[in-house]
């Protein structure tokens, strides 16, 4: 049985996240979040979703990159259903040309560093989550998720819209 996929979504001081099952019906398992990132206090909550339990966790997270080793160590302790069969990270804007669901390579990346000025907020701290996941996570690809037969109408309602494999 394939892995779960994981949803990422940073904010300008948070990161939400999810994980979801999927066999012709999509299943949240796993809903959380870190907050307070870039202060003393950052915390990390989540709900795992089939077996009922909530988690509440002091983190350090001076920063989004930090934020993002806290989030990937404490998933390596939440075991279900094997490894991640794919990460996708929710991506405030991608300038003009990058409007809709697609893999992640170098050029799209490139992209994305040029667009930082239309979300200043938000889009450098996406990009260290999307770096984050592929060096701790390699090879765990997202544009497999279509190829998977998941219809868009559910992709849509994962936490983060945007699938993104590793860079390539």
């Amino acid at each position: 049985m394939p892995g779960p996929i994981l949803t990422i979504n940073a904010g300008s001081s948070t990161i939400k996240f999810g994980a979801f099952h999927w066999d012709g019906a999509l299943q949240r398992l796993l809903t959380g979040n870190i907050e307070g990132i870039g202060r003393a206090q950052a915390r990390l909550a989540a709900t795992d979703l089939l077996r009922a339990q909530s988690y509440c966790v002091p983190v350090q997270a001076s920063d989004h990159a930090e934020a993002a080793d806290a989030l990937i160590d404490w998933l390596g302790g939440w075991k279900i259903r094997g490894s991640f069969r794919a990460v996708g990270h929710r991506v405030v804007h991608g300038g003009l040309r990058l409007n809709q669901h697609q893999a992640i390579t170098r050029e799209v990346m490139d992209a994305l560093y040029c667009a930082q000025p239309l979300a200043p907020a938000h889009l450098p701290r996406q990009i260290v989550l999307i770096e984050a996941f592929e060096r701790h996570l390699p090879g765990v690809s997202a544009d497999r998720v279509p190829r998977h037969g998941i219809p868009p109408r559910d992709a849509e309602n994962c936490a983060t819209p945007a699938y993104s494999p590793p860079l390539h």
